[in-house]
């Protein structure tokens, strides 16, 4: 049959192709460098094939098309593209080289230096006329010198003489077939004429070194790849313009502190807010923080509680993760002296109702390529979306754009998104456990600010999910460093004073009965509504300002649950592990291994844990206090039940009101930093930013900003505010057609 050929090539490669989807080899990330490496080599041996076709052999016209090029079958050139693929992914499937290489591998590299004798060997055959002899063995002698060129040590790796095995059962089965219909013919005179079955020996030698040149190019790639990053790693940077992208720069022919003493009023000393005293305090001005509570940080604060039974605590708002892109932020805690404490959680790790883990330590963290990942670690099936109408509704996170994003999705909810997108149950339990970190269920947060937040954490950069947590609570690790740095740059702080308003004048800003020149707002969304909807001025002054402020929403409650209990979980897990919730658990805290005081409450114990139970959306349906507690307990013991029987000797409870609300039709009329009030700022994670940014960083991004706009007006140096990319990747590319 003419296309016999063109047969055993689409045989040879359509498993491998099949299979590059499959969970357990994922090779489909590999395409690029194996392609590469099998483009670069198939071309000096196309060329070789083309120069001694007619002579060294010829193709039976009974089994090919006709079809050539330099005197070549088709099918013969896609032998080069088809071959070399199957056994680069036989590679990547059975050869993993192992950590520890057997004791005979280094003796064989050492042997293998013998090989090297092929080059004069072969020089001496094409001196007889025995030209593919020669050819095969001086090009067999080169994968040795190749292998040292390019430092990829395969000859001194045990598994490659095992593919080298299997390299010469392909050829005996493959090459079979090939000389025994016979799709080729040879020219005896070229060849020692040797044969083994109907396979000249020197086919053996052509398919190894073909396959071992592919090999060692691929290798190369592959280590330039984890140094330099991929062509397609690269290109992605390229066109996000950077990860860490600088969007204001410090002008360096200004003054770095204030010359005439002004007077700023910080309000609510959360991170918002000490974020703006810092930088303010740093550049000269006298900086006045109000907290209405005992203690700072806001829901980054700690304090300390005595119990029922007399037990002295300190507790906090909740876990919280300081991700490596929170660029503001963490420059912000280094140069206050936080960063010392911060250490790396390891995972980022959730457990599913049927006790299924996904991790996601060794998903890749490049933008785009990194949704691919999580196929090949078992969280999705790649083939049921990539070829699905869930496909072309998932671009909607690769393309965010503030206004563009907002305009279109603001209205739209996860929930009904995730039913017209058909998503597989796995990938809504990674986005709903995505949408309740911002206090907010399926059905009620807006579909935009999902798109905003996916694109900040996971599409934007290569930092992946992994993130620094703090080594002691909240009040040690992060909040003395803030007092310290305050009692040093001219910020007064004063706890246990609300504000109940904010009046203002051609004097400036009254509050509590002084008078500042400028305000910054940086109280949570309840307490910035109570105060300005208090403040009659404000209303005079910018009546558009006072009603925007007023629509603000918190979120659903949440509640944090902390215990001291007298067992531990026996199995080993990062320091916060999240859970698919059933009614009310979505995460726990493992505080004895993330807190020094919690660790040392365990050791005067003897034993048990300190947990932090974490629900960021309580159900309307769950009224009570008492009724949030006896579901935290019930669903800890769901998930581990090593506990069961456990006492509890501590505990302490909080449900609360006081989130941001990210739900729908809410971004259009959100505040920004700047006000209509001339001197007032405002500050928060709530506020409408123009970077891309949620939680913590959106916190601290907003008093940078607010402090930026006071030393803009006083011509004082700035503080550099940086980002993620702004867009997505594929802003600005044509949407597929419907």
């Amino acid at each position: 049959m003419k296309y016999e050929y063109l047969l055993f090539n689409l045989l040879v490669i359509v498993f491998p192709l099949t299979l590059s989807f499959w969970r357990t080899t994922f090779f489909l990330h590999q395409w690029g460098r194996a392609w590469r490496a099998i483009i670069v080599i198939a071309v000096p041996y196309i060329v070789w094939d083309a120069l001694v076709t007619g002579a060294h052999w010829t193709f039976n016209s009974k089994y090919i098309l006709g079809w050539t090029l330099a005197g070549l079958p088709l099918e013969e050139m896609l032998f080069f593209f088809t071959v070399p693929f199957a056994c680069l992914f036989s590679w990547e499937m059975f050869f993993k080289p192992e950590e520890r290489e057997p004791r005979y591998a280094s003796a064989l590299g050492g042997l293998s230096w013998i090989l090297v004798l092929a080059i004069p060997a072969g020089a001496w055959f094409l001196l007889q006329g025995k030209g593919y002899t020669g050819l095969m063995l001086l090009a067999l002698g080169g994968t040795r010198l190749a292998d040292v060129l390019f430092r990829t040590r395969l000859y001194e790796r045990g598994v490659f003489y095992l593919y080298l095995l299997l390299i010469a059962a392909f050829t005996l089965i493959f090459n079979y077939y090939l000389t025994w219909r016979p799709v080729v013919l040879y020219g005896e005179s070229y060849q020692v004429g040797f044969r083994i079955f109907t396979i000249p020996v020197e086919d053996f030698g052509y398919g190894l070194s073909l396959m071992a040149y592919v090999l060692i190019l691929f290798e190369r790639f592959k280590a330039n790849d984890k140094v330099h990053g991929s062509w397609l790693e690269r290109f992605i940077q390229r066109r996000l313009g950077g990860y860490r992208q600088v969007q204001s720069e410090p002008n360096p022919a200004l003054p770095k502190t204030l010359a005439t003493p002004k007077t700023v009023a910080v309000v609510g000393g959360g991170l918002a807010g000490m974020t703006a005293a810092t930088y303010l305090g740093q550049r000269g001005f006298s900086v006045t923080l109000l907290e209405k509570e005992e203690y700072m940080g806001g829901k980054a604060g700690a304090w300390t509680v005595t119990l029922d039974d007399g037990f002295e605590a300190k507790v906090e708002h909740g876990f919280h993760a300081f991700f490596r892109h929170y660029y503001n932020l963490n420059n912000l805690l280094e140069m206050v002296g936080v960063t010392q404490h911060f250490k790396d959680v390891g995972d980022y790790k959730i457990i599913t109702e049927e006790g299924e883990t996904f991790k996601f330590k060794d998903v890749a963290t490049t933008p785009g390529i990194n949704l691919v990942s999580l196929s090949h670690h078992g969280v999705y099936s790649f083939s049921q979306v990539a070829f699905s109408s869930s496909a072309q509704k998932m671009e909607a996170f690769l393309r965010y754009d503030r206004d563009k994003t907002f305009e279109r999705w603001d209205d739209v909810s996860f929930a009904q998104f995730a039913k017209e997108a058909n998503l597989p149950r796995n990938l809504m339990l990674i986005f709903n456990t995505f949408a309740r970190a911002f206090f907010a269920d399926a059905d009620r947060i807006s579909m935009g600010e999902l798109i905003k937040s996916f694109h900040f954490y996971y599409l934007s950069h290569d930092h992946g999910l992994i993130y620094d947590y703090l080594d002691d609570d909240y009040d040690e690790a992060l909040l003395a460093h803030f007092r310290r740095f305050f009692a040093e740059n001219n910020v007064e702080t004063q706890l246990g004073q609300p504000v109940t308003s904010m009046e203002t004048d051609d004097e400036g800003f009254h509050i509590n009965g002084e008078t500042y020149d400028y305000a910054v707002l940086a109280t949570d969304v309840v307490g910035t509504r109570a105060i300005v909807s208090g403040s009659d001025s404000l209303r005079d002054v910018a009546p558009g300002f006072v009603e925007n402020v007023e629509t603000l929403k918190p979120s659903q409650r949440y509640s944090v649950f902390r215990i001291w209990i007298d067992k531990d979980l026996n199995f080993q897990h990062p320091v916060f592990v999240i859970t698919e919730r059933r009614q009310v658990l979505d995460a726990v805290t493992l505080c004895h291994h993330a807190e020094k005081d919690s660790a040392k409450w365990v050791e005067q114990n003897g034993g048990g844990a300190v947990l932090e139970l974490h629900c960021y959306a309580v159900p309307d349906e769950i009224p009570s206090e008492k009724e949030v507690r006896q579901y935290f307990l019930e669903e800890l013991e769901e998930y581990f039940p090593e506990l069961k029987g456990y006492t509890i000797y501590h505990e302490y409870i909080q449900l609360k009101q006081n989130f941001t609300a990210f739900h729908r039709n809410l971004f259009k009329d959100r505040p920004e930093v700047q006000t209509d009030v001339p001197g007032l700022f405002l500050a928060g994670d709530w506020v409408k930013l123009p970077y891309p940014a949620m939680l913590m960083e959106a916190a601290c991004l907003s008093g940078l900003l607010a402090a930026n706009a006071i030393l803009d007006a006083e011509g004082v140096q700035s503080v550099k505010v940086e980002s993620v990319p702004l867009e997505g990747l594929l802003s600005g590319v044509p949407e597929r057609p419907s």
